[in-house]
């Protein structure tokens, strides 16, 4: 009975697998960064579960770079898309958690959250993904104190950015 249970269990879960298609990728906006005295460099990872429906985490490195204000931040985040029509590539997204963790000789050490929805189109090449997104940052939140702290000393996070990830993908289903 347990061998039994055991391979029903295998086959649902290559079954799964069969739909997943995962990615890591770079912000290529990231290199904006350059112009900027401030670093931004973020990456993600996302699992798209079906062709309407894809979830990510996110990783993130911010330095102001400014020898008076010496404010570090590392950002981990949790996102969902939802592709309402998954032909044309267009999306929405919402941040389910987007974590900010201030270090450096002037931050205030608390941690700082925020939340964006964003808007994208989503280009499938062979084996890469091109991702395009307005991002909409804190637009109704209960943390304007932490919006506020992210804006000034971080241009990148500002209320609106554009983003553009260059992802690598895998897809189990092409296996």
């Amino acid at each position: 009975m347990k061998k039994i249970i055991l391979l029903s269990l295998l086959a649902f879960i290559s079954f799964q697998l069969s739909a997943l298609s995962i990615s890591a990728g770079v912000d290529a906006s990231s290199l904006m960064s350059l112009v900027y005295h401030n670093t931004g460099i973020s990456a993600e990872a996302g699992v798209k579960i079906n062709d309407s429906f894809r979830t990510s985490i996110g990783f993130g490195y911010y330095s102001t770079g400014d020898i008076a204000n010496d404010i570090r931040l590392i950002n981990t985040s949790l996102s969902a898309d939802y592709f309402p029509f998954p032909q044309t590539g267009v999306y929405i997204g919402i941040s389910l958690a987007d974590l900010f963790f201030p270090f450096g000789l002037d931050s205030d050490g608390k941690v700082k959250f925020s939340n964006h929805l964003r808007f994208g189109y989503s280009w499938q090449l062979p084996y890469f993904t091109l991702d395009v997104r307005l991002n909409l940052r804190d637009l109704v939140s209960a943390t304007a104190n932490d919006a506020y702290y992210l804006s000034q000393n971080v241009p990148q996070l500002g209320r609106f950015s554009f983003s553009c990830l260059l992802s690598f993908r895998y897809d189990f289903k092409d296996s």
